[in-house]
């Protein structure tokens, strides 16, 4: 804000913004100082007031003999001044930008109530006075306006006016009364008028800026003044204008000035930070434990470089409150040497809390909180090299739910959500607090524990694991049949790499669910585990290879119609698989590797795909056939990518898919019924035809079969293979076939070795039968087509 008169900025806002430059400008200090009001406005008003008060004293004394009536106007004086004075201290209470302007606005009107009392009272004195006194009172106003003028300052119009209303008594003395001594007084006085005046108006040289800023302004000549602002106040307006807190000191580290940033981030007023050390305002607190802390000021006065904020750090702000902020330290240097430092400083709250929340996001969990795979695997191998340099031991506990999806399917995923959240809670209570708990993904949990014994790892996981039962049985009064099956496996010196260390704890969660599910099992380098690891690595590399290099072949073998419609009619899709060494293994040997790496679906995939191709192909074989069967896994039936291709694939017009019979297995209707009457619907709506495998040997299969429409029922080899001997097994299957008539399906009995059975099976009414009488499967010779694309993404 500008003065309205000068064009200039108001003292008292000046002062506030540039504490150095007022203090410069203060009329001194010591007992005078101490007296007097702290304002460098005030002091001079009350000097000059003095000063008019005691010229007009001297005066009336001198004259007192002369002209008694003269005495009127000295006491006016002291009236003015005494009024002046009530008024100074009541507006000492008003804000300082509000103090500026009205102390400004004051001395102009004092000035003038002053000069024209002057003017006055010489008019009337002056007729009255002898030609010796005239002179002398003349002589009294020049040195009057010698005294006060400078006494106002440079940042007033008061100066000016004093000066004016000081000559003109004198002029108009030597043009009333025109004898020489008094002409020649009035001249003096005309020309101190003058003089005091241009001495005011006149662009002295530069004033200083705060101690050590080297502003280049300093040393601009007068010629660079625009419109009656300096450049020196343009540079320290830009200052304290700036958004950023500007702190200055000195070289011995206290404050010299601050600007309004700096006063609103740390809480400080300007007038009460001048003086004070640096580190008791600028309160800064780097964030983290255990971190060494000098402040930037003295590291930068006593590097003499600049420091830059270089961790997160807060502001302890004036009442206590924190922000966060970035700071530079940057040395002022005269003459080559250090002489203070230029505090920058920025609030940064907003934006590292942005930051904050997005490292967060990136190695947490969105819908637990826990840590995520990719923070798991970071903090894993901080954990591992702790173990390889120092020998120190740890522990890795890995969690998989028992039939999770169950709960899923049953209460829908919403509810499963807010299982997870809840679980994750129990466990995180359940552990140290230097342990770590991660979600994997899905149901997959794990536990890094940190300086724990495999012995103490074991007692933990247990109750993990019984904490995880027990959620189960609280969890919103339902009562699912969950729990969780636990792998623990050491890390330690000698325990290979950190993808060695995770496929044994994955391979110790499988051997718990192999032995039963909801069990603790540990790795401890038995042999057994750790040769059957070895096996599991090698058929999972050879899984991926066959995928990627198309190295499964598929056989057939003829389903023979026992209600005589021929053996041609239908036949049965197997699956064989060449390893790295081009040997040839059946699905036992390597589809249960498979299904622990969650590859069968894209092993299905792959045989339906060249099924089909070979179907739009005109293959001989398939082809002549009515129906033809082909297994599906139980993890297809509830991937919902692979329900999404197979979709796609049988909406291909070319494919006849009425001939395509799809089995699945009965225990995966029993965990996901409603997935797989989805996928039933689905599969029948496009043509294609749906048999349940094995029904009957699964617990409550029977109870579901009116859920759900299929076309084929096969019957449990365990019930065909000793039927003839065993009438119970001879009951059963007659249970199920009349079953299936009530549905309106037919049968299939599986593995039939005999031509007894065969003859049995015939005479109770099955229709089909998968007899090894009539030959062992055969390859089915195909043109090795690209159908790896497809799996390829089954696999990622």
């Amino acid at each position: 804000m500008f003065d309205a008169m000068t064009g200039r900025p108001p003292a008292a806002e000046d002062a506030r913004l540039f504490p150095a430059r007022a203090a410069s400008e203060d009329p001194g200090s010591g007992l005078l100082a101490r007296m007097l009001p702290a304002n460098t406005h005030k002091r001079r008003l009350v000097l000059w007031s003095v000063v008019h008060a005691a010229a007009a004293a001297l005066g009336g004394a001198l004259l007192w003999r002369q002209l008694p009536e003269y005495i009127l106007i000295p006491w006016l004086m002291f009236m003015l001044l005494a009024s002046s004075l009530f008024l100074m201290r009541g507006m000492s209470r008003a804000r300082v930008t509000s103090d500026a302007t009205h102390l400004s606005a004051l001395m102009i009107v004092v000035v003038m109530v002053f000069g024209f009392a002057w003017i006055a009272g010489t008019l009337m004195a002056a007729p009255l006075l002898d030609a010796a006194a005239r002179p002398v009172m003349v002589l009294a106003l020049a040195l009057l306006a010698a005294l006060t003028t400078p006494l106002l300052g440079t940042s007033v119009l008061a100066p000016r006016l004093n000066a004016l209303l000081l000559a003109v008594p004198g002029a108009v003395v030597a043009m009333i009364t025109p004898d020489a001594a008094t002409f020649a007084a009035a001249v003096c006085t005309s020309w101190v008028a003058f003089l005091s005046w241009a001495a005011t108006a006149w662009p002295g040289p530069s004033e200083p800026g705060p101690p050590g800023v080297p502003l280049e302004a300093d040393a601009a000549p007068a010629a660079a003044v625009r419109g009656g602002v300096s450049a020196t106040d343009l540079a320290r307006l830009a200052v304290a204008a700036l958004p950023d807190a500007i702190v200055t000191t000195g070289a011995d580290g206290r404050i010299t000035s601050v600007n309004p940033a700096a006063e609103a981030m740390t809480g400080w007023a300007a007038r009460e930070a001048l003086g004070k050390a640096a580190a008791e305002v600028l309160v800064l607190r780097p964030v983290g434990d255990g971190l060494e802390h000098v402040h930037p000021v003295e590291r930068a006065m006593r590097t003499a470089h600049t420091i830059v904020c270089d961790t997160a750090t807060m502001l302890v702000r004036r009442d206590a409150s924190e922000c966060s902020v970035d700071y530079n330290c940057t040395p002022l240097r005269a003459d080559g040497r250090p002489v203070g430092i230029v505090v920058s400083m920025r609030d940064v709250s907003e934006t590292r809390d942005m930051h904050d929340k997005l490292s967060w996001a990136a190695s947490h969990d969105p819908l637990t909180g826990l840590i995520n795979r990719r923070e798991f695997e970071a903090r894993l191998a901080v954990l591992h090299a702790s173990a390889e340099s120092d020998g120190a031991q740890h522990a890795l506990c890995f969690i998989d739910l028992d039939h999770f999806k169950s709960l899923n399917d049953s209460c829908g995923h919403l509810a499963g959500d807010d299982f997870l959240r809840g679980l994750a809670e129990a466990l995180r209570g359940r552990v140290r607090g230097a342990d770590t708990v991660a979600r994997l993904g899905g149901d997959e949990f794990a536990v890094l524990l940190h300086g724990c014994p495999i012995e103490m790892a074991e007692r933990i996981a247990e109750n993990l694991r019984r904490t995880v039962s027990d959620y189960c049985a609280t969890w919103k009064e339902h009562t699912p049949t969950l729990g969780a099956s636990i792998g623990v496996v050491g890390i330690t010196r000698g325990s290979g790499s950190l993808s060695d260390i995770l496929a044994v704890a994955d391979l110790a969660c499988y051997n718990a669910k192999s032995e039963g599910r909801n069990r603790v099992s540990v790795f401890r380098s038995n042999e057994d585990l750790l040769s059957r690891w070895q096996g599991e690595t090698r058929w999972l590399q050879s899984i991926h290879s066959a995928l990627e290099e198309n190295r499964f072949e598929l056989y057939w073998q003829p389903l023979l119609a026992l209600g005589g419609e021929g053996a041609g009619g239908a036949c049965e899709i197997s699956l064989c698989m060449r390893d790295n060494d081009n040997a040839l293994h059946i699905t036992a040997d390597f589809l249960p590797t498979a299904k622990r790496y969650h590859l069968t679906p894209a092993i299905d995939f792959w045989v339906l795909s060249t099924v089909t191709q070979a179907l739009r192909a005109r293959h001989p074989v398939l082809s002549a056939m009515d129906t033809i069967c082909m297994s599906l896994s139980s993890q297809s039936v509830i991937d919902d990518r692979f329900e999404r291709e197979l979709t796609q694939l049988l909406a291909d017009p070319r494919i006849p898919a009425a001939k395509l019979c799809v089995q699945i297995h009965e225990s995966a209707f029993s965990s996901h019924p409603a997935r797989l009457r989805q996928l039933t619907a689905q599969l029948r709506a496009r043509g294609c035809r749906v048999a349940l495998m094995d029904c009957g040997s699964g617990e409550g299969s029977l109870s579901q079969l009116r859920k759900v429409d299929v076309d084929f029922l096969r019957l449990p080899a365990e019930f065909t293979r000793d039927l003839i001997d065993r009438p119970l097994d001879r009951e059963l299957v007659l249970s199920l076939h009349r079953i299936a008539r009530g549905m309106g399906a037919r049968t299939i009995a599986g593995h039939v070795e005999t031509t007894a059975v065969v003859e049995a099976l015939r005479g109770m009414g099955i229709d089909y039968a998968q007899a090894s009488v009539l030959g062992p499967a055969a390859p089915l010779e195909l043109q090795r087509t690209s159908t790896v694309t497809a799996t390829k993404t089954q696999v990622a």
